[in-house]
């Protein structure tokens, strides 16, 4: 029972006990039960999800929590060296993200990942330092919140994440193409985005446009993705976007309904 308990508290956000060692075996499902013939059901497939985790300096980041969430949380803290790791790990798709303490001014690297049976996967993540945060707007108002990046957002729309109250700034970081976490959606990836408050969500949606900073010609379209929360472990279509007839800027029907990574992938 304290087990289950520790992994359903890992999944609310509350901070987790640093554990011995930066491996941990543990699984949050049941063994097999044998059935009324007597015999026993296949085992689940399993493999394994190891990294570091960095600064954008390359400095090990200890005491950071790790955590592959599927309707469950496993969760893992880094070791002095950056080291984390999962030695055994069911091999399915499953939610995967960092959480850094807010005061450090660290993104939240979230991602979906879909791990094979007897796969050894290594995972090495870099933690980048939100752009500047500006003044979260009372009522929708357009933000630019990175470079180029402007979201349709305010206190009247957004909902925080759960055990949480909402923030007065909202932030973003637009993640260097070495650091971006592995993005398993059809079509080219043009860039992507932490967003902050992380899990805020919006029934009416967060409207998204984007300065061409890609070069893309008149007309051309992309996709707008959200990761979602950690136990839904997919990826949300927010919309699409098209580049206007100057060619700066693009702009469409696009509604996130949660502030987490942003992903723009070209069709």
């Amino acid at each position: 029972m304290a087990s289950i308990l520790s992994l359903l508290l890992a999944c609310t956000g509350e901070p987790s006990t640093p554990e011995d060692t930066a491996l941990l075996t543990e699984t949050d499902t049941d063994p097999p039960d044998e059935d009324d013939t007597g015999d026993t059901a296949e085992p689940t497939p399993m493999a394994s999800l190891t990294g570091t985790l960095t600064d954008a300096d390359g400095a090990p980041t200890e005491g950071v929590r790790v955590n592959v969430c599927r309707v469950l949380c496993k969760t893992v803290q880094t070791d002095a060296g950056g080291a984390w790791g999962f030695a055994a790990i069911e091999a399915w798709t499953a939610m995967f993200y960092v959480t850094p303490a807010a005061s450090t001014g660290f993104a939240t690297p979230m991602g979906v990942l879909t791990l094979a049976e007897d796969e050894e996967r290594v995972l090495d993540v870099v933690l980048d330092t939100f752009d500047p945060p500006r003044p979260l707007p009372s009522s929708a108002s357009e933000v630019e919140v990175s470079d180029g990046l402007f979201l349709t957002l305010g206190a009247d729309i957004l909902e925080p994440a759960p055990l949480t109250d909402l923030p007065s700034e909202v932030a973003a970081v637009r993640v260097p193409t070495a650091h971006r976490l592995p993005v398993e959606l059809d079509g080219e990836l043009l860039d992507t985005w932490y967003l902050s408050p992380w899990e805020a969500t919006s029934e009416s949606g967060v409207g998204v446009r984007l300065a061409n900073t890609w070069g893309l010609a008149p007309g051309d379209r992309a996709r707008v993705w959200a990761a979602s929360e950690p136990t839904t472990y997919a990826w949300l279509d927010a919309g699409e976007l098209v580049v206007t007839e100057d060619g700066l800027m693009l702009e469409g029907d696009v509604a996130l309904p949660i502030l987490t990574t942003l992903a723009l992938v070209r069709e």
